[in-house]
């Protein structure tokens, strides 16, 4: 794994820890996924699904969205590397339907 990819990770973990404190997030299942499959590969799952996850509504609601997988992407541009123009684009998508630009 890269030193990005590493990075990256970390970030995951401390965005679900916040999360489950600060808004009560249930992040049990990501955080099982992010030790098994690692950032990257957790957030290309959740990416390439058809629909966000669970937690992204959870975060949608409790109006912390900074904290989803997809705000990390598109609000930390050195991680560009580890996704394909596609992923960032369902991220950017995602967020755009929940008016996280014009609030965040």
């Amino acid at each position: 794994m890269t030193e990005l990819a590493d990075e990256f990770t970390e970030v995951l973990y401390r965005s679900v820890r916040t999360a489950m404190k600060e808004v009560s997030y249930p992040g049990h299942t990501l955080h099982a996924m992010l030790g098994e499959l690692g950032g990257v590969d957790t957030a290309k799952r959740l990416l390439n699904s058809d629909t966000p996850a669970i937690g992204f509504d959870e975060l949608t609601i409790n109006q912390r969205l900074d904290l989803s997988i997809e705000a990390i992407i598109c609000d930390n541009p050195r991680f560009d590397p580890l996704f394909t123009e596609a992923e960032r684009i369902t991220a950017h998508s995602r967020l755009s339907q929940m008016n996280y630009f014009e609030t965040g």
